[in-house]
């Protein structure tokens, strides 16, 4: 068939619309080049929108000598039909606008036409040049995505690879519904100098040194029900410095085999900008060698941790839940389940912070927590407190202990070293009023407690090491009859004992690791019954 002239084709376009073609005998006179033919509408109406509205790919369509300014033009995909790049172009007359050659293609040879491309609310990668099948690099097509304003809109179960770093930019909120991009060759995703982002339903699959996420000096950013796998050793899978009000929101992180952070949070050590107001909750680590680590020499403001899942299947060293390492911060943790690893909770020797824990579940964690902070900081155990290890050997609910602590908490131990579920001024059980029981470096009062029990130990160095004898001129109150039972974590001497206690045989008396010495009150002394 000949091709229409502008006109021709305007006046076969304006011609009458009727409701119904009578069995294919509705007929139209067609005046071409070739002469005047009669044609039946459908095979005429057929033949104009394969030649002059459709094309295979936007190759074919640039190549076109058929489209008009004012015309709308449809491909089956972007580099072939079928591949996922279908879309909408119109024909504008723009002599100065440059092609690019995905979002403006030029028209032949004629530059004063420009097919632009026109979506139908949102753009999809192969519309403008990605595979999305996981081998070819998709780095210029995803990069040329994001610095759209169009909205962007994802495939579900596609694979995007990505071979060097992409930047989002500011106030972009991408669902990206399921699909999954390919870090290779250390790529990261970068949201640095931005605000108000939100990337949801997003897969990361690593392959890479380094970070997978990396957020600088950004704020208002957050990360919903993404998932990030394949993180290797001394990796990140999200990496927040100097940024605010980050959150990272019903999210998971695993590895097949043990490696790599989940979370790196920290301050910018030349800057000295403060990370502050990061929540990260309803997550999931699995196989995390840390999976959330907070650390560095620039104070980290609030983090709150909150309904988190840690998984670990042995108890190898350097497995680690939740580091706290930083300079000073404050964390709220609450609601964890932690099964296996060998450190639960851990803060740093240099760090100052003050951290409360509520509602805690720990299973065959090797240590649950080891708290070898500044004496300045402060732990409070709030909530229900649940600990169960089923190995032989012993474990400690606390390796160290050298902040002040505070506990107002229902603790149910099973499996753990006795001695681990006290604290250093007596039994955790229900305390109703928390700072009582702070650590200070002189026991001031009596802190027996109605079930009878007082336990001894260093206030610094938990049940590991008591570093000195202990004075306890200083329990001279009890209830007639009550019981109390002195215990060291390691032998230890009591001395100085004042009149208000009585030994059996002398004033000195030597506890023996984890064996108990029983007092009872009785006349107004404290008297040696075991």
């Amino acid at each position: 068939m000949s091709i229409l002239s502008v006109d021709q084709y305007k006046m076969i376009r304006e011609l009458p619309v009727k409701s119904t073609i009578e069995n294919g005998y509705d007929w139209v006179i067609i005046e071409g080049k070739d002469g005047t033919k009669r044609m039946k509408v459908e095979d005429f109406l057929g033949n104009v929108l394969r030649d002059n509205l459709f094309f295979d790919n936007v190759g074919e369509l640039s190549a076109s000598e058929s489209l008009t300014e004012g015309s709308v033009a449809y491909t089956k995909g972007f580099n072939k039909g079928g591949d996922g790049g279908a879309a909408r172009y119109e024909v504008v007359y723009a002599p100065a606008m440059v092609t690019n050659g995905y979002t403006i293609l030029p028209i032949n040879s004629r530059t004063v036409l420009k097919a632009i491309l026109s979506p139908d609310g949102s753009v999809r990668p192969e519309q403008i040049g990605a595979a999305g099948d996981g081998n070819a690099d998709d780095i210029e097509p995803i990069a040329r995505l994001l610095k759209l304003d169009e909205s962007i809109e994802f495939v579900s179960n596609k694979t995007y690879r990505i071979t060097q770093n992409i930047t989002i930019p500011n106030g972009k909120y991408i669902d990206f519904n399921g699909t999954t991009l390919f870090l290779d060759k250390n790529a990261t995703i970068n949201i640095k100098n931005c605000e108000n982002i939100t990337l949801r339903n997003l897969n990361v699959k690593c392959n890479y040194s380094g970070r997978g996420i990396y957020v600088n000096k950004s704020k208002n950013i957050e990360f919903i029900d993404c998932k990030f796998s394949g993180i290797k050793e001394n990796e990140n899978a999200i990496e927040i410095s100097d940024s605010s009000n980050i959150k990272i929101l019903d999210s998971e992180f695993a590895n097949t085999t043990v490696s790599g952070k989940g979370l790196y949070i920290h301050g910018d050590t030349s800057e000295s900008v403060l990370s502050d107001n990061i929540s990260i909750v309803n997550c999931k680590f699995d196989n995390i060698k840390e999976a959330i680590s907070i650390t560095g020499l620039v104070p980290v403001g609030n983090v709150t941790i909150s309904n988190i899942r840690i998984l670990y299947k042995n108890n190898n060293s350097g497995l680690v839940g939740i580091d706290n390492s930083v300079t000073s911060s404050d964390v709220t943790i609450d609601n964890l389940r932690i099964e296996k690893g060998y450190t639960g909770i851990s803060v740093g020797s240099g760090s100052k912070s003050n951290i409360s824990i509520s509602n805690i579940s720990a299973t065959d964690v090797f240590e649950v927590y080891n708290i070898s902070a500044n004496k300045e900081s402060s732990v409070l155990l709030g909530g229900n407190h649940i600990y169960s290890y089923s190995g032989k050997d012993t474990r400690y609910i606390f390796k160290n202990m050298n902040a002040k602590l505070f506990v107002n908490a229902s603790i149910k131990n099973t499996g753990y070293t006795p001695l681990s579920v006290y604290t250093n001024l007596g039994m955790v059980t229900d305390y109703s009023d928390p700072e009582r029981y702070m650590v200070t470096d002189k026991y001031t009062e009596d802190l027996s407690g109605t079930d009878g029990t007082l336990i001894i130990k260093d206030f610094r160095n938990c049940y590991i090491d008591i570093s000195g004898d202990v004075d306890l001129s200083i329990i001279n109150r009890g209830i007639e009859g009550q019981t109390i039972e002195l215990v060291s974590s390691r032998g230890r001497k009591l001395k100085n004992i004042s009149s208000n206690i009585v030994l059996l045989e002398s004033k000195e008396l030597t506890l023996h690791k984890y064996k108990g010495v029983k007092f009872v009150y009785i006349n107004n002394k404290w008297t040696q019954i075991s």
